[in-house]
């Protein structure tokens, strides 16, 4: 366990918003768990557990809290009776094509998964990089996760928001979530399994008792023989145009050290994909680029609406222009970001005082130029009434903001 004091957490938040919390400490197991929890109580502090802070926004007051962060970095495959456990390096900047090492034995072990026509489970800790994660087990042949390529963030983070993009989310995968229940200081081993989890559209059990489990592992079930579903038309159109990969020189030395022409031929088309994908996200600004311009973001910023039928027909009657959507399971999902525009905030679109903004990519992103949690509050309320007014839909933000998930569950606060 390592305690670090007064942390910024503006220096822990892709916004890049937040003072500071009196205590920092990292945990990488039960034992540490417990300790820390125990530290905590005697401090008279709450916890917060705060993973890459990307989809998190701090506040402006000290907050009475101890931040739990996560540091475990553990995954282990098995197929049948075999059994792989491998240990994952420390954070990468984000990018397409990680340095990773190779495990031949997992490439086998995952062969093997193909001939007998059998599942890949896969345990992951918390504290391992999604991204990073989802481009390891692409170049072991489990292209899976390839539709969730470039979405910043911890593993712990993804069963809480149900992470989803493409038409893919993380409850497809899901088999199990290995929590820590927290009562009293006191953690209780807890497993749910995924018909547990109410996962919904960017919510879970999780979701709705932010301070009350503690994410330490998921366990995902994949068929790696599966084809990648590609129903969105944006990525479809892309690839059509795109029949050769356009791979750098050390990422064809990796292709060719490591994979015959058959597994080469059968890795470079989900690779491609995920390459394609990672093209569309940083025309939109959805990369996480820790030294960009517009670095200070938490991505997308407000949900996208899904409507009835009838709500939408309602909406459809209030604009005399066709409304962009997509229906999944009889809903009418509008994008956020359409509303947003339509609505009079076009992208770059600054706050007065030039502190906030709208992304010069996507209007679904806003970006901190210099402001306070204050002022973005402010800033989000103008954009959600405004969008109301123009169109009878309450925009949801997607980000937490830490204050509020302390107030609203401050009985967890030793007095």
């Amino acid at each position: 366990m390592k305690i670090l004091r007064d942390v910024e957490i503006k220096s822990k938040t892709s916004m890049g918003l937040g003072n500071k919390v009196p205590f920092w400490v990292e945990i990488s197991d039960e034992e540490e768990l417990k300790q820390a929890l125990d530290f905590l109580k005697e401090k008279k502090l709450g916890f917060f557990v705060l993973g890459e802070g990307t989809n998190t926004i701090g506040s402006d007051e000290v907050l009475p809290i101890g931040i739990l962060h996560l540091k475990n970095h553990q995954a282990k495959f098995q197929v049948e009776d075999k059994v792989l456990e491998i240990p994952f390096d420390e954070e990468k900047p984000y990018q397409e094509f990680y340095p990773i090492k190779f495990y031949p034995e997992l490439l086998k072990l995952v062969q093997l998964a193909k001939e007998k026509h059998k599942s890949v489970q896969i345990w992951v800790d918390s504290g391992i990089r999604w991204d990073n994660f989802v481009f390891f087990c692409l170049m072991h042949s489990i292209p899976s996760f390839v539709l969730l390529s470039g979405i910043p963030g911890k593993v712990g983070a993804l069963p809480i928001q149900n992470v989803g993009a493409y038409g893919d989310e993380i409850q497809n995968y899901v088999k199990s979530v290995i929590t820590y229940e927290i009562e009293n200081y006191e953690p209780k081993k807890k497993k749910f399994v995924r018909e547990d989890c109410d996962f919904r559209y960017r919510s879970s059990i999780f979701k709705k008792f932010p301070l009350r489990f503690v994410v330490f592992q998921l366990e995902l079930e994949v068929d790696v023989l599966k084809p990648i579903p590609l129903h969105y038309q944006e990525l479809r159109n892309s690839l059509l145009f795109k029949t050769e990969i356009s791979a750098k020189e050390k990422e064809k030395e990796f292709f060719d050290s490591f994979f015959d022409s058959n597994l080469k031929n059968e890795i470079l088309f989900p690779y491609q994909i995920r390459k394609t994908i990672y093209e569309i996200r940083r025309k939109k600004g959805m990369i996480l680029d820790e030294q960009g311009p517009d670095r200070h973001t938490a991505g997308s910023f407000f949900l996208n609406p899904l409507l009835s039928k009838k709500e939408f027909q309602d909406l459809q009657s209030k604009i005399p222009y066709e409304i962009p959507h997509y229906i999944e399971d009889s809903y009418y999902k509008v994008p956020a970001a359409w509303l947003i525009e339509y609505s009079g905030f076009f992208k770059g679109y600054k706050s007065q005082n030039q502190t906030l903004g709208i992304s010069p990519h996507h209007a679904l992103a806003i970006i901190n130029y210099h402001a306070n949690v204050k002022e973005l509050k402010a800033f989000v309320k103008g954009i959600q009434n405004q969008v109301y007014q123009k169109t009878g839909i309450r925009l949801q933000t997607e980000p937490v903001f830490m204050d509020e998930v302390i107030l609203q569950n401050s009985s967890f606060l030793i007095s």
